[in-house]
């Protein structure tokens, strides 16, 4: 009798587990969820899938970062500044200085090739009548020969004066700015180690800019 019961119970317990496995059993799919049924032998009798509705949560678009406003750098004009310094208080125009220096520093590369080529007479198509006269002058020719760093050179003439002073002092110079003496008078300068250094003066004498060589001073 308790065999025959056991065997009850485990008839019964088989029985419920079918009954149960024709229940509905759920499993889940990639596109939503999938619903098996089953008959008393484990035998599929209908699939169904139910999709669930997927929310996409809204794309945030990316909040823009204004770009940083350019700082205005203050810009210096050299051009501004130069000009300052060359006319100092004399009233001269931008352009006019501009125009000044542009015919200073072309007669000055002209000269360059005159002193290379050593050639005298156009040498003194640039100077000034005033100068060539001084110039001439044994005197002063005596005068400058005393300054000289070569002990013993003798100044005879205006063209020795250009062989052996001239030429030597302005030899590799590079003339980079003019300075207004006056509105007719300038310098022709370089700038070392924040010192001007004059190599050339010029005179202005009927709008042309003629080389002037300055008195020796007693």
């Amino acid at each position: 009798m308790k065999i025959t019961n056991s065997k009850f119970l485990i008839k019964s317990f088989c029985i419920a587990m079918m009954l149960f496995s024709t229940g509905c059993a759920s499993s889940y799919s990639t596109g939503g969820i999938k619903t098996v049924k089953r008959d008393a032998n484990g035998n599929v009798i209908k699939e169904e899938t139910t999709n669930q509705e997927i929310v996409e949560e809204p794309k945030s678009e990316p909040v823009p970062i204004p770009a940083p406003e350019p700082v205005a750098e203050e810009k210096t004009d050299d051009s501004d500044a130069e000009y300052n310094r060359s006319v100092g208080t004399l009233d001269v125009s931008k352009d006019t200085f501009e125009n000044d220096k542009k015919l200073v520093l072309s007669t000055i590369d002209e000269l360059a090739k005159v002193m290379r080529d050593r050639n005298f007479r156009l040498w003194c198509a640039y100077i000034d009548q005033e100068s060539i006269d001084y110039w001439s002058q044994p005197v002063n020719l005596r005068k400058a020969q005393k300054k000289l760093p070569i002990k013993g050179l003798q100044l005879k003439s205006l063209e020795d004066y250009f062989k052996f002073v001239f030429i030597p002092s302005r030899k590799e110079s590079v003339v980079e700015e003019i300075r207004y003496v006056s509105k007719n008078y300038v310098k022709a300068i370089a700038v070392k180690d924040e010192q001007e250094v004059v190599y050339y003066y010029f005179n202005k004498i009927d709008d042309k800019w003629m080389v002037h060589l300055p008195k020796i001073e007693d």
